[in-house]
């Protein structure tokens, strides 16, 4: 019986990958930028499922965010933490729904193994640059939590600086 679920255990794991953001499914498709996915995300040319949350996140990070005042590069390419949060209510890709994203939530989707710190084949064109959550930090106003795509890392921020956003639904 013992050897029967161990054996089980190790046929399962040989086919698909469940976690992480990464693999290739059963039938040898790791996906396309088109439409695909694996274990743990699936996505099409907008948006990324994840299977372990059941979140939807937008896939891609614009050049600019409608309504944003940042210039990081170029004019509307960052967001203060207000225009992140109505950048993302406004949304209207494949649906609606979005907001911004809390702490957590941001955190679920950073994968150490990569550069940008989140696979590169399901979140296409993500900088290496820090991103707005949703979460404010306790007992600080004009602040929210920041994750960075840099080194996974996490920090409060002044609301008033501008970083990048990626909403979900």
């Amino acid at each position: 019986m013992r050897a029967t679920i161990i054996l089980a255990l190790l046929l399962g794991g040989c086919f698909r990958s469940t976690g992480g953001g990464h693999g290739i499914d059963a039938s040898g498709s790791s996906g396309d930028a088109g439409g695909g996915g694996d274990g743990r995300f699936r996505w099409d040319t907008d948006t990324v499922s994840d299977s372990s949350t059941g979140l939807t996140w937008q896939r891609n990070v614009p050049a600019t965010y409608t309504g944003c005042s940042g210039n990081l590069n170029v004019a509307g390419d960052t967001c203060a933490w207000d225009e992140a949060k109505a950048y993302c209510t406004g949304l209207s890709l494949a649906g609606t729904g979005w907001r911004l994203p809390t702490k957590d939530e941001l955190l679920s989707i950073v994968d150490k193994r990569y550069s940008p710190t989140v696979d590169p084949t399901a979140f296409r064109s993500t900088p290496p640059d820090y991103f707005w959550s949703s979460s404010p930090p306790i007992g600080s106003s004009g602040f929210a939590w920041t994750v960075g795509f840099d080194y996974s890392s996490s920090y409060i921020e002044p609301s008033s600086n501008t970083y990048r956003v990626r909403c979900v639904r």
